[in-house]
């Protein structure tokens, strides 16, 4: 049966831009939502994951509330519905059990953190042990003028380690509530009091880490893999298409059909002079101002005839 904040294998079977739909069973199907999807920077991030995809991911929530049928009769409920499973796969939320409850979550606490991205004016970081995220800003009076300071969250970022802020600002009152973090008061990461911060993993906890790290690798090595080798054969189809190809009959056939449209131009050339002369014969009529105005139809011809081929030839290319 499944429990919250349980790790879970599963395949996608639609991604979208109302979140990115699991199957987890036969009968079940999970949703990761959109702020869910990843811990980088992403504009449409739901396009990462494709269908069929092996992922892994960590139930949040489970909603096991009967469903009221559709009718007016309230009194009725669905019990035969299939509850509704929210996931995350955030790789800090897979990572890290979920133990932060957001009654945790106050002002002047010191929470141990990872920096998940670094935009021009900001840091954005996750808050281990929860699915609660929040920004350090680089402004004097969040994050500490101090290279060595600026140094250890960089290397939260570039590294993935672990790193202590303190809560500064909470506004719980709007969705996503606004969370502001500061390194300002901590003189040294690695002296600073562990015993202060709120969320400080214990050694079980540090284990549930290595393996929850070593599984989410492994997927993550598989999905890639998988990748490899759907490129691959898409390439070796490409190359066996290509070789398929008779590009010296092509060419035969290309300039048959040159030959075979040039001699038809040339029989339509003897026959339009043979009809100038009969033409001026018959009608005494200047024989040069006939060939003058024949040459321009032939020149307006000719022009006709090789942007019909360019087009033919671009058509052709289009085609293979």
């Amino acid at each position: 049966m499944l429990e919250n904040y349980q790790i879970v294998l599963g395949y996608v079977s639609a991604s979208s831009e109302k979140g990115v739909f699991i199957r987890l069973g036969q009968d079940t199907t999970a949703r990761a939502a959109l702020n869910e999807l990843s811990d980088e920077k992403a504009t449409n991030a739901f396009l990462l994951y494709k269908q069929n995809q092996l992922v892994i991911c960590r139930i949040i929530f489970i909603d096991r509330k009967e469903n009221i049928n559709d009718n007016n009769d309230s009194n009725k409920t669905n019990k035969n519905s299939a509850p509704k499973i929210s996931v995350s796969l955030r790789e800090s939320v897979i990572k890290y059990n979920l133990t932060l409850k957001k009654r945790d979550l106050k002002q002047a606490n010191f929470y141990e953190c990872q920096v998940i991205n670094e935009n021009n004016d900001k840091f954005n970081v996750s808050v281990i042990g929860s699915t609660f995220t929040g920004v350090l800003e680089k402004s004097g009076e969040y994050l500490k003028k101090d290279a060595k300071a600026l140094k250890q969250v960089r290397e939260s970022l570039e590294n993935k380690k672990t790193i202590i802020l303190e809560l500064k600002e909470l506004d719980a009152s709007v969705f996503p509530n606004v969370v502001k973090f500061t390194n300002v008061n901590i003189e040294d990461q690695a002296s600073f009091d562990r015993s202060l911060v709120i969320n400080l993993l214990s050694v079980q906890e540090n284990e549930k880490y290595e393996i929850n790290s070593e599984l989410y690798n492994n997927v993550k090595m598989i999905v890639e893999k998988e990748q490899e080798n759907e490129l691959s054969n898409e390439l070796k189809e490409l190359e066996k298409n290509a070789e398929e190809v008779d590009f010296e009959a092509l060419l035969e056939r290309k300039g048959n059909n040159e030959e075979n449209e040039e001699e038809e131009e040339n029989d339509e050339e003897e026959a339009d002079s043979e009809e100038i002369l009969k033409y001026a014969e018959s009608e005494d009529e200047d024989v040069n101002s006939l060939v003058v105005r024949k040459n321009f139809s032939i020149f307006f011809k000719t022009i006709i005839y090789f942007y019909s081929f360019v087009i033919k030839d671009f058509k052709h290319k289009i085609s293979h």
